[in-house]
């Protein structure tokens, strides 16, 4: 089942939505766009690297694009990466994950203003702990027998 997401960029007069199918979550679409941020900390080039990045993980996605450009705000997304760069050098950054199916339903789970290095660093940071979550969940799933160890 897919985990979408939307990733709002905006740069001055310039807004520019993405939407992302697949393993949108903190853990790995979260961790993607804070390591390609940590890289790419104006505008166009983020974007130009989102816009290129292509899935890939098996042989009938090869070439797929990861993110693409849509022209709707909703596309019933579980995350929301909003992302405002601003012409001092500043990087606005806000993350809401969907808790429900109205509106009102979203909650805040991250948010970042300042110099982009320290905004990233923060916000890789919750990323991480999300994976570390995901993973002791898995651990103590296997451990009472819910789910059964590849390794």
């Amino acid at each position: 089942m897919a985990t979408r997401s939307i990733i709002k960029v905006s740069y001055g007069q310039t807004n520019i939505t993405l939407y992302r199918h697949w393993d949108g979550y903190l853990a790995e679409g979260g961790y993607d766009l804070a390591c390609i941020l940590k890289h790419k900390t104006n505008a166009e080039s983020f974007i130009k690297q989102l816009i290129t990045q292509k899935r890939g993980l098996s042989s009938h996605e090869i070439d797929t694009p990861l993110y693409e450009i849509v022209n709707s705000d909703n596309v019933g997304e579980e995350f929301k990466y909003i992302f405002n760069f601003s012409f001092d050098g500043h990087l606005d950054l806000k993350v809401e994950k969907r808790e429900g199916w109205t509106e009102s339903y979203w909650k805040t789970v991250f948010k970042g203003n300042g110099d982009p290095k320290e905004v990233v660093k923060d916000f890789l940071r919750i990323c991480k702990e999300d994976r570390l979550a995901i993973e002791e969940r898995i651990k103590t799933r296997i451990q009472q027998g819910e789910m059964v160890s590849l390794s």
